[in-house]
């Protein structure tokens, strides 16, 4: 809505590039809905999901990276756009390797199989973070074709904010229907 509406955010989104302020912001969103995550995979040791949330902390700081580094790619500098995309990627995979092994784990031990849409909603919220890391891909690619539009740009903060409210939504409404309904549906965690 911002994007499309808002003449006078699409102007400042397009003079403060590279975004620093949305990268921390997502760095600080999206931490957080890595913690929850692990939590509903069963994942409790608080050193684990710490590391977890600076991995993630640290993945979206290569995504300002790479926006940082879109024009030195003319340059043939070692550290360009695709690596800091490359290192973010690498990063961002031990800690969905780590949930899922952990939901399985707990599924294959626990007393009472939880309903069927907890595991629809874990591998669709990877789904949607993964569109993010195809928006950040998207953009960088065309932010090199074509350097003098800024239209690239406009529509990946489309697609961010969009991706941003439905997997945070999805996340919210999970943990509240899973908070509320524990008791009624006799469900226990996996207790190690």
């Amino acid at each position: 809505y911002a994007c499309a509406r808002d003449k006078m955010y699409t102007r400042s989104l397009i003079a403060m590039q590279p975004t620093a302020h949305r990268w921390l912001e997502y760095s600080v969103s999206a931490s957080i809905m890595t913690a929850c995550i692990a939590l509903l995979s069963n994942i409790t040791d608080v050193w684990l999901i710490t590391c977890a949330c600076l991995m993630c902390a640290v993945t979206q700081f290569t995504g300002y990276l790479s926006e940082a580094n879109v024009q030195d790619d003319e340059k043939g500098t070692l550290f360009n756009r695709w690596t800091f995309f490359g290192i973010g990627t690498v990063l961002i995979l031990p800690i969905w390797v780590n949930i899922y092994y952990n939901y399985h784990y707990a599924l294959a031990n626990a007393a009472n199989d939880p309903p069927w849409w907890v595991g629809m909603v874990i591998y669709l919220l990877l789904g949607l973070f993964m569109c993010f890391a195809a928006v950040h891909a998207r953009y960088l690619e065309n932010r090199l074709k074509y350097p003098e539009v800024q239209q690239p740009l406009v529509t990946a903060e489309y697609w961010y904010m969009f991706f941003s409210l439905t997997s945070k939504t999805v996340l919210a409404w999970t943990i509240w229907y899973g908070a509320l309904g524990r008791e009624a549906r006799d469900l226990q965690a996996y207790h190690p």
